[in-house]
Order: C-alpha cells, then sequence, then structure tokens
C-alpha cells in the first residue's frame, strides 16, 4: 500500500516537483556523458534538490526558495555535499571492485574455464553482498543533506542514514525489489539509445529500428512516471523514519 501512498503523493504534487526533478536529471545525464567522472563528481548535489522538493510536498509544506535545482551548490555547503554524496558512491562500488580484483586474480591462477568462472562468479555475489548494505545504510544520505531539519554542521550524514535505516532494511529492499525490472529496461534503453547515436556518427552496424523505437518510447515513461515514482518511496520513508532518530534535529 505505500506504493500506492507514493504515487498518489508523486500525482498530488506533480507540478511542484517534476520541474526540479526533470531539469536535475536533463542536467545530470548530460555532464555526466560529457564528462564521464569529473562530471558526475561535481554535480552530485543536484539530487538534493530533487530530495528538497519531494520531502516538501509529502510535508504539505510551501517553500519560496528559489533555484531549488542548485540548492545543493549554496555557498558553505557545497563542498560537504560533494564530499558526503561521493564518500556515499564510493563506499558502495569499493566492495564490487574488491571483487572485481579477487575474481581476476582467481581467473589467474586456476587453468579450467568453467572452475574460474564459478570461482568469479561467487566472488562477485560475495562481494556485492556487503556493496548491498551499504546503499541500504546510506540510502538517506541525499535527503538529510535536503531537509531543513538536519544540522549538517554538527552531524555526519552518513551516520545518521545508517541510523534511521537500522531495522528497516526490508522496506528499502522490497520497494527497490518492485522498481528492479524498471530500472534495468531503463539502463538498458538509455544504452540502446546511445549506442545508436554513437554507430550512426562514425557509420557503424546500428541497433535493430524496433528496440530503438521501444527505448525511445520507454525513455520518457521512464523520466516522467517510474524514477520520480523511485526517488518518491524513498523520500516517504525517510519521511516515516526520520523522526525515530533522536539527536539530530
Amino acid at each position: 500500500m505505500r506504493l500506492v501512498h507514493g504515487i498518489k503523493d508523486l500525482i498530488r504534487n506533480y507540478h511542484t516537483i517534476m520541474p526540479t526533478y526533470l531539469m536535475a536529471t536533463f542536467l545530470l545525464l548530460v555532464i555526466s556523458n560529457a564528462f564521464p567522472v569529473l562530471g558526475t563528481i561535481v554535480f552530485l548535489p543536484m539530487t538534493i534538490g530533487i530530495a528538497f522538493v519531494m520531502i516538501r510536498a509529502i510535508s504539505s509544506k510551501q517553500f519560496k526558495k528559489k533555484r531549488i535545482v542548485t540548492l545543493g551548490f549554496r555557498h558553505g555547503y557545497y563542498m560537504k555535499n560533494v564530499y558526503y554524496l561521493l564518500l556515499k558512491q564510493l563506499a558502495f562500488y569499493l566492495p564490487i571492485l574488491a571483487g572485481g580484483v579477487v575474481s581476476g586474480l582467481f581467473l589467474g591462477l586456476y587453468g579450467n574455464f568453467e572452475t574460474s568462472i564459478g570461482v568469479t562468479i561467487f566472488n562477485l555475489v560475495l562481494f556485492s553482498i556487503p556493496s548491498a548494505l551499504i546503499a541500504l545504510m546510506f540510502a538517506m544520505v541525499p535527503y538529510l543533506l535536503a531537509d531543513p531539519k538536519f544540522n549538517q554542521r554538527n552531524h555526519n550524514p552518513l551516520k545518521v542514514s545508517a541510523r534511521i535505516m537500522k531495522g528497516h532494511y526490508l522496506r528499502l529492499i522490497l520497494i527497490r525489489l518492485f522498481f528492479l525490472p524498471w530500472l534495468a529496461l531503463n539502463v538498458s534503453s538509455i544504452a540502446v539509445v546511445f549506442s545508436s547515436f554513437y554507430t550512426s556518427l562514425f557509420n557503424m552496424e546500428t541497433p535493430a529500428e524496433g528496440f530503438l523505437t521501444s527505448s525511445l518510447l520507454l525513455i520518457p515513461l521512464m523520466y516522467l512516471l517510474f524514477l520520480p515514482w523511485y526517488r518518491m518511496m524513498h523520500a516517504e520513508l525517510y519521511v516515516t523514519l526520520r523522526d525515530k532518530v533522536k539527536g539530530y534535529q
């Protein structure tokens, strides 16, 4: 029923949420593709503006702030926002990278191909477990950084997010499992569109026309409904749980 509640909140506040959401998402998409690493890092605080409008919508509170898209770039907060959001990302990817390195070593040590592949898959799955736990622990960091009630100067959002999520992992897991097929479809659709663009640019063989057409039709649906709904569910969970953590307001 939380999923229904989330989509109702999104639709009811669609006109206030979507301008910020679409602008921030578009800028992130363009910059991350133009400058794959540095651009992504520099523009990480864009997610804070999205989190802010969603929190305020759920709380039924009006806001007079202008330029919400650049809320995470405020003077005195920008570098801290980048720092915490980057740490959140690195903490998620490091176990996976470690698993990749270990798996690579096993591939070189074992002569039997089937054994090597089996060991590689085992290691990748094994190391993905801490990554998944870290993703759950730090899921509320952007919402904390966007929340006016949170005192960023005196409290570490990574630690507070971990406290908020303690004992509530299953709720977030169920939300993410519901959206997992849609997120996978979104990634594959974007990959098809970009591969089609680059292959046509360099006169290479392009993907089948049916795949390209379905991808072009699916992407607007994802960005206008399922992806904001996915973020809205995280915001709903944050607003529900934040007051259960004492000592950070």
